[in-house]
């Protein structure tokens, strides 16, 4: 199966149920999907069994979907639709702990934490959950404004808005490590 087909082109082969089809979709869009899942507060397995998740509906439902926008954007309305039903069954199931968690969120990372990578995540994940939403698909899933509007239901201003607002967070949030960088290499 060529991988330079189109996705528009990959999805009606995959309505025909193209299994080999399916399988390219998978390899182009799985480790985006993984990284949405991670992203939103998900742990490894989390991220692998849900993205997992997202095709297997898909291709249980191969017959019955009408994509209007790009599969792309459908594949992520999936997936936000998967995420906000699994945050929905854990509220229910703790809601005290979430309440003890959102009260203790800081947005300074501590000093000790030389892992770059890891203060990198910590700041991204103590995002509010729209600001990190909109930062994750589009710094990490390459997703333009106006895809993650249409993915949102918002309007493009409001996707600006919170990827500025989420921008000015991270550099308040991660300014120790500049310093701490400077200190350490000066």
């Amino acid at each position: 199966m060529s991988t330079s087909l189109s996705d528009k082109e990959l999805f009606e082969l995959v309505q025909g149920g193209d299994e080999s089809a399916f399988r390219v979709l998978f390899d182009r869009y799985y480790g985006m999907l993984y990284r949405f899942f991670c992203y939103r507060g998900m742990d490894e397995a989390g991220a692998e069994d849900m993205a997992q998740d997202v095709f297997v509906k898909v291709w249980s439902n191969r017959h019955r979907i009408r994509v209007d926008k790009s599969i792309k954007a459908y594949l992520f309305t999936v997936a936000g639709n998967e995420i906000n039903m699994h945050l929905r069954k854990k509220k229910v199931r703790d809601a005290h702990a979430k309440e003890e968690k959102a009260s203790s969120i800081s947005y300074a990372l501590p000093i000790t934490d030389f892992d770059t990578r890891a203060a990198i995540d910590a700041a991204i994940q103590a995002l509010p959950e729209n600001q990190r939403h909109v930062f994750v698909l589009h710094r990490y899933d390459q997703l333009t404004y106006r895809e993650i509007a249409q993915l949102q239901q918002v309007s493009i201003k409001t996707v600006e808005s919170r990827m500025s607002k989420a921008l000015k967070r991270l550099k308040h949030a991660l300014q120790y490590l500049r310093t701490l960088i400077l200190i350490l290499f000066c």
